[in-house]
Formats: structure tokens, sequence, C-alpha cells
């Protein structure tokens, strides 16, 4: 029960298209305006993806180091590099995740339903470039 509580939301309509309702100064939604779950699977499949074409990119690149240099020395020092690359990056990344989500918190205390309709456009745009980029890739992948 816990862990379908972290992917499941409950909404009073039945559509992704709750209709905003204003009465007078208070503007309210059909959707029922509980707490949001805690993973997303759609954002959980985007980052899944990202990771596995930076693992594959990281591989590709160890393994051509590995099969190129003959000087050991050089050999270690290149696949050093590349390892220290991906562990900054990562870093990084995790950096400007977490400074993306606690200013999200902090603008969402007065977000309307007319951004947040915007907000989820624009991210259905995203993850269908992702699907693009990895349907295009996977055969690339598998040699294909």
């Amino acid at each position: 029960e816990i862990f379908t509580k972290l992917f499941s939301r409950e909404l009073a309509c039945e559509s992704d298209d709750c209709v905003v309702k204003c009465e007078s100064d208070d503007c309210v939604t059909d959707e029922d305006t509980g707490p949001a779950p805690l993973v997303d699977i759609a954002i959980a499949t985007i980052f899944a993806r990202e990771i596995l074409e930076g693992c594959i990119i990281i591989s590709s690149y160890r393994t051509m180091i590995t099969k190129t240099f003959k000087n050991e020395e050089k050999k270690r020092l290149a696949l050093r590099a590349v390892t220290m690359s991906a562990f900054w990056a990562s870093l990084v990344a995790v950096i400007i995740a977490a400074a993306v989500c606690i200013g999200l918190y902090a603008a969402s205390k007065s977000f309307s339903n007319y951004w947040a309709e915007i907000i989820e456009g624009v991210s259905k745009l995203v993850a269908a470039y992702c699907v693009l980029q990895l349907s295009v890739k996977v055969p690339k992948w598998l040699g294909i």
C-alpha cells in the first residue's frame, strides 16, 4: 500500500483537463488538490533514459581508451579523466536538480492552474522528444 501511494494520485475529474471554476475571488479546480505523488513515473522514465544514455556514452569512451592506448600509464590517466569527468558532471546535475526543486517548491506556494497546464504541456513535449531520441538511438546501440 505504501508503494502504490508513491505512484498514485486521486483525481475528482475524469480527464487531465480539469476546468477552473471561479466563484468571486476564490478560484478552485475540479481536480482534487490532494498531495502530489512522491515519484512521478513519467519523470522517473526520463531520468532512467538519461542515466542509461550516460552510462553507454561513458562505457564507449572507456572502451575506446582501453583499445587505443598502448602505454599503460597514459591509459590509466585517460580512464581516470573519464571517471572524474563523469563524477563531476553527475554532481553538478544533482546540484542543479536540487536547486530547481527548491526553487519550484518556493514558487509553487501561489501557483495558478493556468501555469500548471502550460508546464504540463511543455513537459509532455520534452518527454516525447526524449522517447524519440531513445527510439532512434536503441537501434544504433544494438548495431541495427
